[in-house]
């Protein structure tokens, strides 16, 4: 018996299962990899960008200049450093842009622009001395007039600028300012820090470790008096350690274990902690026992419990001049210091220190 004859085509289509027909057997394709990431602030080309702010020639009121290959065709203006981060907390990254202008005079400036992605580069502020100075006295911070900003640094999410000013008298005063995100807005994230920059200050702020701490002061500084009275002696700040509405800080420079208690920018006492070399005139300091205390303020010295049952010993001096103002001894559990407050206290003592 003969077989029917299949049609060519029905064959090559049986055939094309294996190996196709009339050619070799096509290769095999690598797996697929994953989608490539959509295009973020990183792609931007900033060197090549328009940019609004007040450059030499523009008078008054801002202006543009456009960068080609990063400078500009008529001013001196080139481009600084480009960092990334994720600035306003959505995962993706923003940039920090530099440019560097050379102001009337021949001082070097920076004028820092902030860029955030949102399915492009949307431009949210920039920072020049004219933005600085704005917000300096704003933030009631005096004596400083910025002239230079340095190169930007990024701390995190936050952008920190440093600026110079330079002053007749010979000092050099600078400000250290930190900018941040706040409801998609470039923000001071807090209060700028005033420096001086030279000459270097007639006290060291280390040796604060020996200050004597007295009822009235500790050291060269005195209880009631601004905070900006502590930067024109040691040409340092008080760097907020607390929140308020108890607010401790630390001097920029000093010993750890030695606090400033702040009250409306006003330093009303002092904090010491830890093993701290630090002693009162009559030579108590941490580690002293009770008896120590005692005999050394003899009826002057009151027994308290503060807030929270910590135990303590409140000096109350004799001197009506002197009625506003207190050493406190905190105790341990064995009845030695464990840090003394000295200064001006509140109605209310337990508000007068952060246990």
């Amino acid at each position: 018996m003969r077989h029917p004859t299949l049609p060519l085509w029905i064959f090559c289509a049986g055939l094309a299962l294996i190996a196709g027909c009339g050619g070799a057997a096509p290769a095999p394709q690598p797996p697929a990899g994953p989608p490539l990431p959509a295009p973020g602030i990183r792609s931007v080309a900033f060197e090549d960008r328009s940019f609004v702010g007040l450059w030499p020639g523009c008078g008054l009121a801002p202006c543009a200049i456009h960068l080609r290959d990063g400078e500009a065709d008529s001013l001196a203006v080139t481009m600084g450093n480009v960092e990334f981060a994720d600035l306003d907390g959505d995962g993706e990254d923003d940039a920090v842009v530099t440019l560097e202008t050379v102001q009337p005079g021949g001082a070097s400036t920076a004028v820092v622009y902030v860029f955030l992605w949102d399915e492009g580069a949307r431009g949210v502020g920039r920072i020049d001395n004219e933005r600085l100075a704005a917000d300096l006295e704003t933030e009631s911070v005096q004596g400083v007039s910025p002239t230079s900003i340095g190169s930007p640094r990024l701390d995190g999410a936050e952008i920190v600028v440093g600026a110079v000013d330079s002053r007749e008298d010979g000092e050099l005063l600078g400000v250290e300012a930190v900018y941040g995100i706040r409801e998609g807005a470039l923000r001071l994230a807090r209060r700028p820090i005033r420096r001086r920059l030279w000459p270097p200050p007639d006290v060291e702020t280390s040796k604060a470790t020996t200050w004597p701490v007295l009822l009235r002061s500790i050291g060269p500084i005195e209880f009631g008096r601004s905070a900006e009275r502590v930067w024109d002696l040691l040409g340092a700040d008080l760097l907020a350690v607390t929140e308020p509405p108890c607010t401790l800080s630390r001097l920029d420079g000093g010993p750890e274990h030695l606090l400033f208690r702040l009250r409306e920018d006003r330093v009303d006492g002092a904090l010491v902690q830890v093993d701290s070399l630090v002693r009162t005139r009559s030579g108590v300091g941490v580690r002293s026992s009770r008896e120590a205390v005692v005999r050394a303020y003899g009826d002057r010295i009151e027994d308290a419990v503060l807030e929270g049952g910590h135990p303590a010993l409140i000096y109350v001096p004799r001197d009506p001049s002197n009625a506003e103002y207190r050493l406190v001894f905190g105790l341990d559990a064995e009845g030695d210091v464990a840090w003394v407050y000295a200064g001006l206290v509140p109605e209310d003592l337990d508000d007068a220190v952060c246990w």
